[in-house]
């Protein structure tokens, strides 16, 4: 019986642990160069997926905001329109990304 409690704590650390190395990595989100909205949402998506998995998930607004704030300046005009224009705890992530996706194509800025 001990062996297997030691072996869910142990369990328990490695996913507490993880849950840190990607709250850390959500924190620290920023466009690599040349990365497209679509590409950048796949990631931030699945950091976010992951965290929900372990029981550390965000709300929709916050991966919202940190998506507006991670965005390159190029970026910058839209971004401040979204957030000013927007209530931003009623647009999902998808939303962000078609709008983004939509600017990103009519003002070529992948």
């Amino acid at each position: 019986m001990e062996a297997i409690k030691t072996m869910h704590v142990g369990v328990e650390r490695i996913r507490k642990a993880k849950a840190s190395t990607l709250r850390r990595n959500f924190d620290t989100l920023k466009f690599h160069n040349g990365e497209t909205v679509e590409e950048f949402g796949v990631r931030i998506t699945g950091i976010t997926n992951q965290l929900a998995v372990l029981g550390n998930s965000y709300d929709e607004e916050e991966v919202v905001r940190k998506f507006l704030q991670a965005l390159p300046p190029g970026y910058e005009q839209i971004a401040m329109s979204i957030e000013t224009l927007l209530d931003l705890s009623m647009v999902s992530v998808e939303e962000l990304i078609g709008r983004l996706k939509a600017a990103e194509e009519r003002h070529g800025l992948a």
